[in-house]
């Protein structure tokens, strides 16, 4: 599949814009500046009550077309932090032209927070700050909205040190702001090895839940995992999950239901091994396959010895540029029994 369309990096990471005179913009009339609304969706806490964040949807646009991201403006998240252990305070460091972030200190809201937004014709470029937490600069991804920062709250999750945990809700697709630890087991390098050499061949599928092309490729892992069991093949699918902090059990298995043939089972269990990705889980999986790994999903076959067989970096076959798509153009996932089915035909031939 065509890098540019389905990589997670470029999920995350945001076209830089530029400011440009105003002589430019009459010259190159066909560059679309941003435009932003307020997300109506509202963010809770654990116990159901409403946050006072205000979450900005800005309208972008590449190479292959429109899309949008949601960020949430800064001084709404500090305000609705200030009496949970995530607190923080925030200043402005003209010297620096820096953000300043102090962790701990509860911070306190101005009457200007409270004032009413209008994103109608909002100057919008990318945040020209720097952003320091405790002394260290962080990438929040953040966007200037008419003076204003609106920063991801993942990446400003992770930039507080992860003292708090973010989930959509499935029925509303509200936000929850939750200091509930998921329930999802994490990636050790020991537990991983040892998982490896229970089998001659093993798919390790690495991918992230908010990521569509992740989902997209898991349409095949369900009925690979089928043909093993039917097949008593010398088989299994260990799956790693991405940003899983922000992901509980019923989340992902959500996400294994409506991805297999028969989404009206309801699964109660994980239909694979499944573990969280953790630094040392991306770590080690990068070295197994040769290259550090930056996109999302990353596929690869290993067997028992724990060497690698087979490398789709991004859903991209070893490079190639290609993607398969259905009667409809639409794109399909990969076929995993096929690429398994390959993989041993070789294997026998070599021995």
């Amino acid at each position: 599949m065509k890098r540019t369309r389905k990589l997670a990096v470029i999920l995350t990471v945001l076209m830089i814009l530029s400011v440009f005179p105003m002589g430019v913009f009459a010259e190159e009339e066909s560059k679309k500046m941003p435009t932003a609304s307020f997300d109506e969706k509202v963010t809770l806490n654990d116990a159901g009550e409403v946050m006072p964040i205000r979450r900005a949807v800005l309208n972008l646009e590449d190479e292959d077309g429109p899309y949008t991201v949601t960020r949430v403006r800064l001084r709404d998240v500090a305000f609705a932090l200030s009496s949970t252990e995530a607190k923080f305070d925030i200043s402005f460091d003209e010297k620096q032209n820096a953000i300043i972030i102090t962790t701990g200190v509860p911070y306190e809201q101005s009457e200007y927070d409270k004032r009413e937004i209008d994103l109608k014709d909002a100057n919008i470029i990318d945040s020209p700050h720097k952003v320091l937490v405790d002394g260290v600069e962080a990438k929040l991804d953040a966007y200037n909205i008419d003076g204003e920062t609106y920063t991801s709250i993942t990446k400003l999750r992770k930039a507080l040190g992860n003292k708090f945990y973010v989930r959509t809700i499935h029925d509303t697709g509200e936000t929850l702001i939750s200091f509930e630890k998921n329930d999802m087991e994490e990636f050790t390098k020991e537990a991983f090895d040892a998982k490896v050499k229970e089998k001659k061949i093993t798919l390790v599928y690495a991918g992230a839940p908010w990521c569509p092309w992740t989902k997209l490729n898991l349409k095949g892992l369900i009925p690979f995992q089928e043909y093993i069991e039917k097949n008593g093949a010398d088989a299994q699918i260990i799956a790693m999950v991405h940003d899983y902090q922000d992901y509980y059990k019923s989340d992902v298995l959500r996400d294994y239901q409506e991805s297999s043939s028969n989404s009206e089972k309801e699964m109660t269990d994980y239909p694979f091994y499944t573990v969280g990705m953790t630094s040392e889980g991306w770590d080690h999986i990068s070295k197994i396959a040769g290259t550090e790994l930056k996109y999302l999903p990353s596929i690869f076959f290993m067997n028992d010895e724990g060497k690698l067989i087979k490398y789709i970096q991004g859903g991209e076959d070893e490079g190639e540029d290609q993607e398969e798509t259905d009667e409809n153009g639409e794109p399909v996932s990969y076929n995993y029994i096929e690429m398994y089915e390959e993989i041993i035909k070789d294997l026998d031939k070599a021995e």
